[in-house]
């Protein structure tokens, strides 16, 4: 696989419930690598704003250590998935099949989806910002604007 695709991270809240929510997104081109995360400062990758942590996220802490263990992972040239020990590198299409073993717990990452939609050449954190945009923050500006709409 050389064409750009992507890992939507989730959170859920209540195992028993299966409830996941949309978190964050890793993309993966020919390009690079390149994550975003939400209340994740974006001047600061890695630094997450505490009052921007969504109330469905019941441990903040382990909010912000699960984010700062991406942006440390991100840092290397490789990646030694967990559970098979395989050693891949972060320039590798097999890099994205590697990351699904790090889903754990509360924190669960989807199977890699294509970006159809991907400029050739296009920059990896462009896409990344594209699409964290796509799958996330529209939910929040629905939910926004029926606060305020239910909002007498």
């Amino acid at each position: 696989m050389s064409t750009t695709s992507y890992i939507l991270a989730t959170y859920i809240p209540h195992m028993q419930r299966f409830e996941p929510r949309n978190i964050g997104v890793l993309v993966w081109s020919p390009q690079g690598v390149a994550a975003r995360f939400i209340a994740e400062r974006a001047e600061r990758p890695g630094e997450v704003d505490g009052r921007s942590i969504p109330a469905f996220v019941t441990s903040p802490s382990a909010y912000k250590q699960w984010v700062q263990y991406w942006r440390e992972m991100l840092r290397h040239q490789t990646f030694t998935a967990p559970e098979s020990g395989k050693l891949v590198a972060l320039s590798s299409p097999e890099f994205m099949q590697a990351v699904l073993e790090t889903g754990r717990g509360n924190f669960v990452l989807a199977e890699p989806g294509e970006i159809w939609n991907a400029e050739p050449g296009e920059d990896v954190t462009v896409t990344a910002d594209r699409l964290f945009a796509d799958l996330w923050k529209p939910a929040q500006r629905r939910k926004e604007a029926t606060r305020a709409w239910i909002h007498w």
